[in-house]
């Protein structure tokens, strides 16, 4: 069968609005996994539990050795003042280096601190983590402060980090 030109146009016009007529087929949302990714074999992303308190002033837990893992550690400590000047800081430490650190708050009565740190692991070793809390003019809560990792799903990327940069009238182009 030979088609004019005209009816070749109209046939093949006629099967593009047909095409896009049919709804197009839905999008699944990606399963989120606690898993370690394949490059990562040999380590794990395990519940960390194992936790002591040292002081009212200090907690620390010990990720432990071939943890491979994103998680959200978070930290509250609590005190009662005793004075109208009191303040209070707290801190979650990483092996040694400061993920967060807050200000001296100053309170009143019973007032605590909450804070976070996502943190993503792939150490041979054990880390301790600590919580390390401070009161001027105040009682700790004698429990400690308290610390809790939950653990998140891989998202596929390792690291990340925004930048500013001072305004431009246009963006730079790319061979500069």
């Amino acid at each position: 069968m030979r088609l004019s030109l005209s009816a070749t146009a109209l046939l093949l016009f006629a099967t593009s609005v047909a095409a896009k007529a049919e709804p197009a087929p839905a999008a699944t949302a990606p399963i989120a996994s606690i898993t370690v990714p394949h490059a990562y074999a040999g380590y794990s992303e395990p519940e960390i539990a194992d936790c002591q308190t040292k002081t009212p002033l200090m907690r620390e837990c010990v990720v432990p050795a071939m943890t491979a893992g994103r998680y959200l550690i978070e930290v509250v400590a609590d005190a009662t003042a005793s004075a109208a000047d009191a303040t209070q800081t707290l801190q979650i430490r990483l092996g040694g280096a400061q993920c967060v650190g807050s200000n001296p708050a100053p309170f009143k009565g019973a007032a605590g601190l909450h804070l976070g740190c996502q943190v993503t692991f792939l150490t041979d070793g054990p880390i301790v983590v600590s919580a390390i809390y401070a009161v001027q003019h105040g009682t700790p809560d004698p429990k400690g402060p308290r610390m809790v990792f939950h653990r998140l799903p891989w998202n596929g990327i390792v690291q990340a980090q925004g930048l500013g940069f001072k305004a431009r009238s246009a963006p730079p182009s790319p061979s500069q």
